[in-house]
């Protein structure tokens, strides 16, 4: 599993989360939970489009 946005930004230098936020927001323009979410959206489209269809045997 992964770190947790508070291990993160105690990594980075950051004592609290939400300094660590403002910060991250102001570098990438949203916030560590947006980007999380818009990776993850990408991580499973990329999953759909690579997945082979089923072909279905009528015979």
């Amino acid at each position: 599993m992964g770190r947790t946005g508070l291990e993160i930004a105690q990594e980075t230098g950051f004592v609290s989360l939400g300094p660590f936020n403002r910060a991250f927001r102001a570098q990438t323009g949203q916030s560590p939970t947006e980007l999380r979410r818009a990776v993850l959206e990408d991580v499973g489209r990329a999953e759909l489009r690579s997945l082979t269809p089923i072909r279905a045997n009528l015979h």
